[in-house]
């Protein structure tokens, strides 16, 4: 060995004896001093240089803990945006209803309306008058009756009694905060006794769509002016002082002087028109039902109307000049739905006129009023030269459900809006029985299973929307939020529910008494549940209302996992279903421990029997159900045709058994049941009931499929999978999967929409999209030449359904001269917001990623726009979009909301490592930005959970179901571009395909 000892020196430093060197002290603390220098260097590289992290690196959490008691456990993280402060769950008490004491029998309203130039500074508001008849139940001296933005002449208001004796006021005052005018009496109001309330006011004419409101039609400087009303929920006492609840019900007499120059309209027949001076004309209409204020109506235009006569009706559509002709479906179709509920109910339509009017601005869809249904032009206009079947099946539902209100809404009203859905539900119910009969090649109840059903589930499983059917409210805002997809479309899938533990016939004669006993009255649900327990007396004996408490009072729905212990026993469990295993119920609303009581019904491959399958009641949290003639190859299914409002898992065996039958003889499971479970196979995996590989089996057997509601299902459930794989190596054999699957249908209906009916042209627009999507070889070619053909003649002769879809593909796989155009086309001329946003979103398409780093640097459009256009599209725009977002966030031109919109796409420790350190680096943003952030961030975690599940499993089936050639293509599949090739985790190849439900594609299209 080498030793170091002290010797005489060689050199300066050095000596040297027989048997060594030896080190001076002095070159010995030199050489000591540069090792620790070294070291120290060392060290701080180390820690400046970047580190992949792992699973033994402390990483700092998403929310960072308080510190410790022991500061060697404490971690040095960055400061993260404050946790915003819960909102209340609750909303001050409401004590604004009306009282009890006092009812309306009877309304006399007189209005006067200013349009016109020549009436000077009085232009767009109205004078009117009122005078109530009201009946005394209860001895009082406070009467209060609502306004709202009404000028009231308190002078002039007064009160009298049945003699017309002037009653004596002590005190008028107005209560702003729930909107009352309170009259207090010198002397006791008797029980008993009429009395009318006497008031003029006057006020102006909104433009918020509520009240009575200006329209118009024409561009300046030639718009024409007109008047409408929208009184629901709580805006007739903006036209006139009233008892504004729907269960103060009286008859109205209207009376409305206008010019000359226009016609009126209300709920009634016009019963005598009289000339004054200067123009005027009074009109006056015939005495109404018994009915709620909300229903009051007006429309004072110039408009033209198309009329039929029917017996001792006169059914008419009005519309502005030159959308008249277009109305003349909406007549048609209006009087064959009048009819067909007319006798359906077995109640005769009270009145001897209905006018349907398209109005130029209205708040809603369509308003349902007694004898004058309002529509946004939108709703009743349809031009078979212009408009797409689209447009005329969402005319007719919307005429459909509107003439289905005049028996459930307003014939019968619920007694308050949290009973709303006994309103809305229902008549969405009926919407598609009264579509049904009018256009009977429809097929209307697969748009139901597909288009309501699958609204109604997503909303109701997560708790941002999720609430109880029925729900208490009382302000006016809480009022409003009522009218939202839970009382529309979970109220009308309710409806169906019944189905699954009643029989049709029974559902409606229960109805047809539920009329009959309360019609020109008001009800709650449990009078619904009591009519139909006593139509279902003699038959199943059902108590409705233990069955239906449970999904009305409580949010949400449950899931019902299946798992069969032997060969003859099956045990069900229910467990409450969010879509977001990290999401969280709503403690504030009611609930039984979340047990509904769910009626099951089943059936297997022994003996399968979908019409008369067997029914089972779950009652608690979970059951045992014995099972006959069946063996272990056989599988069962749950649920038939979806009737009940539950989701169903299986366990892995019967998921793969019922696979297997697909592929075997799909035909021998209903169309609606094949639909329903692979939604609830695709849906339960999201929250991680079960794997995403037990529904991507489901999808094997899709090239021999050609059933509408079933496509539609699976391509409105592909979306997460399609997001979640985006970025990985194995998203091209995805591609070649559904290119392979959709290939036969795509051939079998090709690019002439002229061919087929009503569904197929749904089905064609379905097959187009996803072929194009996916590189099927002869879509893509077909998108090329259409797009190019408008190149190189200036005429775009691509259809309107499918032009997304074709300047999408077009750009992704042609070139710089592709996009140029598109360029040019959406910068330089005037096409309409649809077809420039058309544009917007197709330039996102391309995949090069320099064009587009030029897209989002070009200042003719909006920055946000933009990164949204392109970041779905592919991995590589992704990327671009991601990188430059973060290289110039301020705030302003790309938001906080800008950046959060990226979390449906990130799902790995990356991505989320990015989001937290952007939000550790704006950690002073507002409030509402940090909920946005911690919202993202519960979104990513969940993300790369699901992807750390299913990644490696989706992996392994796709090479199983995925043949792919030496050449790395497939048949039929495009491969103009390069592929990645290697099973990176994230790859930046511009071979990528863009996300294709982000092209265009319209619910239910």
């Amino acid at each position: 060995m080498m030793k170091y000892e002290m010797s005489e020196p060689i050199g300066e430093d050095f000596t040297e004896k027989s048997n060594g060197y030896y080190i001076s002290k002095k070159s010995l603390i030199a050489i000591l001093t540069v090792f620790v220098l070294l070291l120290v260097g060392v060290a701080v590289l180390f820690y400046f240089i970047p580190r992949p992290s792992n699973e033994d690196e402390v990483v700092c959490p998403s929310v960072v803990p308080p510190p410790s008691d022991d500061p060697e456990d404490d971690i040095e993280c960055p400061p993260m945006p404050d946790i915003p402060a819960e909102e209340p769950t609750e909303s001050d008490p409401f004590y604004g209803r009306l009282s009890e004491d006092i009812k309306p029998m009877n309304y006399n309203v007189w209005l006067q309306i200013y349009l016109d130039i020549e009436d000077g500074i009085k232009r767009y508001s109205f004078d009117g008058n009122v005078s109530i008849v009201m009946h005394v139940y209860a001895t009082t001296s406070t009467i209060k009756i609502h306004v709202w933005d009404l000028n009231l002449n308190h002078e002039n208001t007064h009160l009298t009694d049945s003699l017309q004796n002037d009653v004596g006021i002590s005190h008028l005052y107005e209560d702003e905060v729930n909107q009352f005018y309170v009259i207090e009496t010198a002397t006791p109001l008797a029980a008993g006794e009429d009395y009318i309330f006497h008031a003029n006011f006057d006020a102006n004419l909104t433009f918020n769509l509520h009240g009575l409101y200006r329209s118009f039609y024409g561009t300046p400087p030639n718009e024409v002016d007109l008047v409408a009303s929208q009184c629901q929920p709580v805006a007739a006492r903006r036209i006139f002082p009233c008892f504004d609840e729907p269960s103060f019900k009286a008859t109205f007499d209207m009376i409305i002087v206008h010019r000359d120059r226009r016609h009126a309209l209300s709920n009634m027949p016009v019963i005598k028109e009289t000339t004054l001076e200067d123009d005027w004309i009074e009109t006056t209409f015939d005495t109404s039902p018994v009915m709620s204020t909300y229903l009051v109506a007006v429309v004072v235009s110039d408009f033209p109307s198309l009329e039929l006569i029917d017996g001792d009706l006169t059914f008419r559509v009005w519309a502005q000049p030159d959308y008249i002709t277009a109305a003349n479906y909406s007549l048609h179709v209006g009087l064959k739905l009048l009819r067909f509920f007319e006798q359906h109910y077995g109640i005769p339509y009270p009145i001897t006129k209905l006018d349907m009017v398209a109005i130029p601005h209205f708040r809603s869809g369509a308003m349902e009023n007694w004898g004058l249904i309002q529509y946004d032009e939108t709703t009743m206009i349809y031009d078979p030269e212009v408009h797409t079947p689209r447009r005329k099946q969402d005319v007719a539902e919307y005429v459909s459900h509107e003439v289905a209100h005049k028996w459930f809404g307003n014939l019968v009203t619920m007694d308050w809006w949290e009973h709303l859905w006994l309103n809305e539900g229902i008549a969405e119910f009926l919407t598609y029985f009264g579509v049904d009969q009018v256009e009977p090649d429809w097929k209307i109840w697969d748009y139901f299973h597909v288009v309501a059903m699958r609204s109604a589930y997503r909303a109701d499983s997560r708790s941002s929307s999720a609430r109880p059917l029925i729900h208490p409210v009382g302000w006016n805002d809480e009022i409003s939020d009522m009218f939202d997809t839970i009382t529309y479309i979970k109220g009308k899938t309710i409806c169906r529910h019944f189905r699954s533990f009643l029989n049709m016939s029974v559902i409606h004669n229960g109805l047809i008494d539920y009329l009959q006993m309360y019609k020109y009255g008001n009800t709650v649900s449990d009078d619904l549940w009591t009519m139909l327990t006593r139509a279902d007396e003699g038959f199943k004996g059902t108590d409705v209302k233990m069955v239906m408490d449970s999904f009305t009072l409580m949010a949400g729905h449950p899931i019902v996992t299946v798992n069969r212990t032997d060969t003859n026993t099956v045990i069900v469990e229910q467990t409450y279903f969010l879509t977001d295993p990290n999401d969280y119920y709503q403690e504030q609303y009611p609930n039984n421990g979340y047990i509904w009581n769910v009626p099951l019904t089943y059936t297997d491959s022994s003996n399968p029997n979908f019409l008369h399958p067997n029914e089972h009641w779950l009652y608690n949290d979970s059951d045992v159900i014995t099972l006959e003639g069946m063996n272990d190859q056989d599988w069962i299914f749950f649920n038939i045709d979806k009737w009940g409002f539950y989701r169903v898992n299986y366990d892995d065996d019967n998921w793969q058994k019922l696979a297997n039958q697909f592929k075997i003889d799909h035909t021998v499971i209903t169309g609606k049941s094949r639909a329903s479970t692979i939604d609830d196979a695709f849906m339960a995996a999201e929250p991680f009931h079960t794997d995403i590989v037990n529904a991507l089996r489901l999808t094997e057997y899709l090239d021999k499929e050609f059933e509408y509601v079933v496509w539609e299902t699976v391509l409105d459930n592909l979306d997460y999978t399609h997001r979640m794989l985006l970025r990985t190596a194995e998203f091209y054999l995805f591609e070649v999967y559904w290119s392979q699957k959709v290939k036969p249908l795509y051939e079998l209906l090709g690019w002439d929409f002229s061919l087929g009916g009503h569904q197929d042209y749904f089905q064609r627009i379905n097959a187009i999209e996803t072929a194009c999507t996916y590189g099927t070889e002869d879509c893509v070619t077909q998108a090329l030449e259409q797009y190019r053909h408008w190149m190189s003649t200036g005429v775009n002769n691509i259809r309107d359904e499918v032009r997304s879809t074709v300047y999408c593909t077009a750009i992704r796989h042609g070139g710089l001269d592709e996009w140029e155009f598109a360029h040019a086309k959406a910068t330089n001329e005037s096409l309409g917001t649809t077809e420039t946003d058309r544009l917007q979103s197709a330039m996102g398409c391309t995949e090069k990623s320099w064009l587009l780093q030029r897209y989002l640097e070009d200042d003719n459009f909006n920055a946000s726009t933009v990164v949204s256009n392109i970041r779905e599209k592919s991995a590589i725009a992704y990327s671009v979009a991601w990188d430059y977002t973060m290289n110039n966030f301020d705030g302003f031109r790309l938001t906080y909301d800008t950046v959060w919109d990226f979390q449906d796409y990130m799902n790995t420790q990356f991505d989320l490592d990015q989001l937290n350190l952007f939000g550790a680096h704006n950690s002073n943003m507002s409030s509402d930005a940090a909920k946005g952030f911690y919202d993202a961030v519960q979104r990513v975690e969940t993300n790369r959970d699901w992807m750390n599940r299913n990644k490696d499993s989706m992996k392994d089936w796709l090479l199983q179901v995925v043949n792919i050639s030496t050449t790395g293509t497939t048949e039929g599949v495009m491969a103009d571009v390069p592929r990645p090739n290697t099973p990176s985790t994230q790859f930046t190849d511009e071979g990528s395909r863009h996300f294709r439900w982000q092209i265009g594609r319209t619910p239910g299209a």
